[in-house]
């Protein structure tokens, strides 16, 4: 069972991946309203824009030697990878104030077995800011954006 789910995440961090590049190539557009102003998920470009920046993590995961085999294997396989891709862009949907519903598994149980350690969650971290940089995402958003997932860490990393 923890192989299969482990190949359901790497190929869903393939999709990512595959979204990063394409983030490269169309920019979201700075906001034109003081970060303040708004909800998050407007200021990302709604979900059009998290589809950018999910694209452009996705690219940076896939890359990543660090936490790349967490992914590989739903990366090998377009379904799942389509389906942790809209998981991914649900979630963050979600929790920057849009519509959205993430229909995805709890932290919790989604990363239990999967063996993540404190240094994987910080490469997906960098990973993740790298591709907000590369979205053109404002630093005060992005702030936002890395203390929620933050939060999530202990769901998600195990303890030894």
């Amino acid at each position: 069972m923890k192989n299969s789910w482990s190949f359901v995440y790497l190929s869903l961090a393939f999709v990512a991946v595959l979204a990063i590049i394409s983030c490269q190539s169309a920019k979201i557009p700075a906001p034109e309203q003081p970060p303040s102003e708004g909800k998050l998920y407007d200021r990302l470009g709604q979900k059009e824009g998290i589809e950018k920046v999910v694209d452009a993590l996705l690219k940076r995961v896939l890359s990543d030697s660090e936490i790349r085999p967490f992914f590989a294997i739903t990366a090998n396989h377009p379904k799942r990878a389509q389906v942790f891709k809209t998981q991914l862009i649900d979630f963050l949907c979600q929790k920057s104030g849009g519509p959205c519903t993430y229909g995805g598994k709890p932290m919790t149980i989604a990363h239990k077995n999967m063996s993540i350690e404190e240094h994987h969650f910080k490469a997906f971290m960098n990973d993740l800011t790298l591709a907000l940089n590369d979205c053109k995402v404002a630093e005060h958003d992005q702030k936002i954006i890395l203390s929620g997932l933050n939060k999530t860490k202990g769901s998600i990393v195990e303890v030894h």
